[in-house]
């Protein structure tokens, strides 16, 4: 039906399909489209619900119910502040006040009511804490409280019974444990800790007791004791002021003055009398004067001494036998070596260093002056003058008659022409001028060649000459494959493979070997052993062999590997000889059918064993010793008295097996 007629627009209020119709005298027309038109309304307000108790304890939450028409969009408000749901439930776990908003095209719309929630908070765990000392000291009473909660109640118990009191704190002068519980609405909690009250007295003034020796060794230690007292605390202290130890007994290890205090809950502090410890240690060390090694004449004295030490004894040595003297400082006259032990309760501790007294008889005698390689000097080379090394011996070095500076040492490395003399002193006094060296000027020496004795190959453990052909007064250094073997004579004895070469000096220039040697050795057989087995003598070696006499000369015949000689006492040997026609001799073997075991024992000592410079060797009977090589051949001979020590110098020998002793005993060393 017409909605309207005669205007060409028109206002309207109602939803619906709109369409216009025109007339005139002619007809109608109707509109080409027609129009939908929607009315829409403001939203209805939200109507809002609990769906249980909306007071709640911390931890719970109520579930809100929202009653919006439909199609109308809304947000949930805490205090009128959005919240991320948008939901017609909320579940609020939080205090405030929830409402919702409402919203269309046409506006907004609060909701009709909103819902306030409240979260009461559980209680907190309290600490209980005292005002003072809980201890009844002397009739005294003591305040425990703990904090103020909001709306809390509170119970007090003590040994697990109720105790009266509703507030956060309570006064008691009874002893026992408490505890207390806070309670609100939503529960109980009991305090995190308990606090025993006690009583209490002054305690006993302490005294202190050692368990041993209050003096005692370095290392040792005495237990220092008071008598224990019911709830007391112990402080142990040393020197006035080092806090040692918190029980009623302490093991004390140190000096010093010590002394215990003691307290209680009572805040009572008594302390003890001292007592003093020492702790003693083994004497210090010392260092005897004078150092290193003295001389004196014969009939004269040297005074040793050590600093003045108390509370030990003093305890000389000679020799490592003690003297019988007790003091820091004594005369000796004697020559030998003197040292010092110093000692207490708690031990003995040797001086630092031992001096060796050397004691001479007379004045040195002149020493005889040997020039190397020569007495040619040239500018800019140098002679080396040598006197005999005599121990404690003083040396004074004159060129032309006057006093060399500095110079003191029994070589002297002479720089300058003129003629060289020499002087030495000792305890006793002065030598005689020496014979003098003259140098001069010379010519540097020429290249030279070196040359063999034989052919350059030889057996393992053998030896071979080789020979520097040098101009006369020159020094030779040997290289062993380039390497500086020695320095010394023209010719040597090569015990080693490998490539020979040298070089000479003089004063005046050096010269090189114009020519090298390459000696190479052959396999030597091991050196045989004899050993005595039913009645004759065995030997292990292997081979062609030949037992010899104690001249080493062979013996007819006896070229198997066992040998019974034809008398009853005698030195043997045995040689072995190889496909490569190298030898090796046994080690003397003494042979005695009667008192076998006394002739084959050595009444000789003899080391260091090897050795490459000094060998000591001690006698229980004086004898003339002999030294050879393996092969036999002497070297040179030596006499000991009986019950003394003697050395000798092997340092000029080459590296090798060598024996030493005499016709009834011999010992076998090496030089390395």
């Amino acid at each position: 039906m017409p909605y309207s007629q005669g205007d060409s627009s028109i206002s309207v209020n109602q939803s619906g399909m709109y369409t216009a119709t025109l007339q005139n005298s002619c007809g109608e027309t109707n509109s080409l489209n027609s129009l939908q038109v929607e009315v829409q309304f403001s939203p209805l307000p939200a109507t809002l619900n609990a769906a249980g108790p909306t007071t709640l304890c911390e931890g719970n939450s109520v579930l809100l119910l929202a009653n919006v028409p439909a199609n109308d969009q809304f947000q949930w408000l805490l205090n009128n502040s959005p919240l991320s749901s948008n939901a017609d439930q909320f579940s609020a776990s939080e205090s405030g006040v929830y409402s919702i908003v409402s919203s269309n095209s046409c506006g907004t719309t609060n909701s009709t009511n909103s819902i306030s929630v409240t979260i009461n908070p559980l209680p907190e765990v309290p600490l209980l804490y005292s005002f003072s000392t809980p201890a009844l000291c002397n009739g005294s009473s003591v305040t425990l409280a703990v904090q103020v909660q909001q709306g809390a109640l509170y119970s007090w118990k003590k040994n697990g019974a109720i105790f009266p009191g509703n507030s956060n704190s309570i006064s008691t002068n009874q002893s026992g444990v408490y505890a207390v519980s806070v309670i609100n609405g939503c529960g109980t909690v009991l305090s995190e800790n308990s606090i025993t009250v006690t009583t209490g007295s002054t305690p006993l003034a302490p005294s202190i007791s050692a368990g041993g020796a209050t003096t005692f060794c370095l290392g040792g230690s005495v237990t220092l004791n008071t008598s224990p007292q019911q709830g007391v605390l112990y402080r142990w202290i040393r020197n006035g002021f080092e806090t040692v130890g918190t029980n009623f007994s302490l093991q004390a290890t140190q000096s010093g003055s010590y002394k215990v205090e003691i307290s209680n809950a009572c805040d009572t502090l008594l302390s003890s009398s001292t007592i003093q410890l020492n702790v003693i240690q083994a004497p210090i060390q010392v260092q005897l004067n004078p150092l290193g090694e003295q001389s004196i004449c014969l009939g004269d004295s040297l005074s040793l001494s050590i600093p003045s030490v108390s509370g030990v004894s003093y305890q000389w040595k000679f020799n490592n036998d003690p003297l019988s003297f007790n003091t820091n400082s004594i005369h000796v006259f004697e020559e030998g070596n003197y040292t010092i032990v110093l000692a207490n309760t708690c031990g003995q501790t040797p001086a630092s260093n031992t001096v060796y007294l050397n004691v001479d008889s007379i004045p040195p005698a002149s020493s005889e002056i040997v020039a190397q390689p020569g007495t040619a000097l040239c500018p800019g080379g140098y002679i080396l003058l040598n006197a005999e090394q005599v121990p404690y011996q003083l040396y004074s070095w004159y060129l032309n008659g006057s006093l060399l500076s500095g110079q003191q040492n029994p070589v002297l490395q002479a720089t300058e022409w003129g003629t060289y003399t020499l002087q030495t002193n000792n305890a006793c006094g002065i030598s005689d001028t020496s014979v003098g060296v003259t140098l001069g000027p010379g010519d540097p020496p020429s290249n030279f060649e070196l040359y063999s004795s034989t052919d350059t190959t030889f057996c393992a453990y053998d030896s071979l000459q080789i020979t520097a052909q040098t101009t006369f007064g020159v020094s030779v250094r040997w290289f062993l494959n380039d390497v500086l073997l020695l320095d010394g004579p023209s010719q040597i004895y090569a015990y080693v493979p490998g490539i020979y070469s040298a070089n000479c000096w003089n004063g005046c220039g050096e010269a090189q070997s114009i020519n090298t040697l390459n000696l190479v050795t052959i396999p030597a057989p091991e050196i045989p052993i004899i050993v005595f087995t039913n009645g004759v003598l065995q030997t292990n070696a292997i081979g062609t062999l030949h037992w010899l006499n104690a001249s080493l000369e062979e013996i007819a015949g006896a070229d198997s590997a066992t040998f019974l000689p034809d008398q009853t006492i005698g030195t043997f040997y045995v040689r072995i000889t190889n496909e490569n026609g190298c030898s090796e001799i046994s080690a003397p073997f003494n042979y005695s059918v009667e008192g076998f075991d006394k002739v084959t024992k050595s009444n000789f000592l003899v080391y260091p064993n090897p050795t490459n410079d000094l060998l000591f060797i001690k006698s229980n009977e004086s004898a003339q010793l002999q030294l050879r090589d393996v092969t036999g051949r002497f070297i040179r001979s030596m006499s000991i008295i009986g019950n003394s020590e003697k050395s000798i110098s092997l340092s000029n020998l080459n590296p090798g097996v060598y024996l030493i002793g005499h016709s009834g005993f011999w010992k076998r060393i090496v030089v390395n």
